[in-house]
């Protein structure tokens, strides 16, 4: 990692005390000014009639506070649209994101316990679901274990001052640019880790094929409620689809063993002036493209804007265009992977101000 970022595997570090909860002198603070763009694409699947199943949110927190995540859903779209509504809310009512002197008390718990408390809360309406039926050729098929085992990756990006905190459970990513390279702040949560593979199959369960039981490429994630059984608990009933779910996790999600689990890693970062831009996207975009082919695809874009309008136009509009453009370029270049890509490019600008934050509204 760079300088002046610090990385947790989970909860087990102790959280650090509040930023800039006791300055003792009066000024000026940095801060960050912050221009966004989004862009999302399904992928070949559109065509088979299926949904994009990636989604994301972009939103001011309160003054100088700004929180971007992208979500990445798989069986289904249930678990992605839930947290589309709901991961943003479930951080923002923690105890963490309360106003403490000119920064909030404790980022990080409040990212930690916003990704178990979403989680849990999609879990626990999954197992209220009344049964779901289709009709298919006159005859009755049951789809509510399908719905109910529906899960999704996340990645959070919060900013607060010149502070920056991302939580990341599954393998979507958030990279910055700091002058003209990258710098990864996440880390990707698969069996290729020698990490994850450990902790997966310390939980009892089995990687076949670099896949959760053969089937789950991420060994972290929000919903996929068959994978979050204890040993003890054993699996998902197959033979009555939704009828047990996984309790210990739901009662205690931070200390249960599980195989999957929701459980962030926090990186924290301070911004400086060098650090330009962030990229959070799907991993849709990087199985196609490597962290470094990203970001010097937006810093050439924001050093020469392809356009006379565009050199003409205003920060926010650049980021959209360049979140578009990026998307198109990685479709181009992918061969055999169709996943959908989703992409949310953040220009950070430093600015030294008195006590008072100004931060301008992301615009998408």
């Amino acid at each position: 990692m760079g300088g002046g970022a610090s990385k947790s595997k989970g909860g087990a570090a102790a959280p650090p005390a509040s930023i800039g909860a006791s300055n003792p002198n009066p000024g000026p603070f940095p801060h960050v000014k912050a221009m966004t763009g989004m862009a999302t694409v399904a992928n070949n699947k559109k065509d088979a009639g299926l949904p994009n199943e990636d989604r994301a949110v972009v939103e001011e927190v309160r003054r100088a506070v700004y929180m971007y995540s992208v979500i990445d859903g798989h069986k289904g779209p249930m678990c992605a649209d839930f947290l589309q509504s709901q991961l943003h809310e479930s951080i923002k009512k923690q105890p963490g994101m309360e106003p403490l002197a000119d920064e909030l008390r404790d980022p990080r718990q409040a990212l930690m316990d916003g990704y178990y408390e979403a989680d849990v809360a999609f879990l626990k309406q999954m197992d209220a679901m009344e049964r779901q039926v289709v009709m298919v050729d006159g005859t009755e098929i049951d789809i509510t274990a399908d719905l109910r085992n529906s899960g999704s990756t996340g990645c959070t990006a919060l900013i607060v001052g010149n502070e920056l905190f991302v939580a990341n459970v599954g393998d979507s990513r958030c990279v910055l640019c700091r002058s003209g390279l990258s710098l990864n702040l996440t880390n990707d949560h698969n069996p290729d880790s020698a990490f994850e593979r450990q902790r997966v199959e310390a939980a009892g369960a089995m990687i076949i094929r670099n896949r959760v039981y053969g089937d789950l490429a991420v060994t972290r994630s929000f919903g996929d409620r068959g994978f979050k059984f204890t040993k003890e608990e054993g699996g998902l009933d197959d033979d009555e689809p939704g009828a047990s779910s996984p309790l210990t996790y739901i009662n205690d999600p931070h200390t249960t063993k599980s195989p999957l689990t929701a459980m962030a890693e926090i990186e924290v970062h301070t911004i400086k002036p060098v650090d330009e831009f962030l990229v959070l996207a799907t991993d849709g975009l990087w199985v196609t493209m490597t962290n470094m082919e990203v970001v010097t695809f937006v810093h050439e874009f924001f050093a020469n804007p392809p356009t006379a309008a565009l050199r003409m136009a205003t920060d926010d509009v650049l980021c959209e265009q360049v979140a578009t453009e990026l998307t198109e370029e990685a479709v181009r270049r992918r061969k055999t992977n169709h996943d959908d890509i989703t992409v949310v490019v953040v220009k950070l600008q430093m600015k030294e101000v008195g006590k008072t934050f100004l931060m301008a509204p992301p615009k998408v």
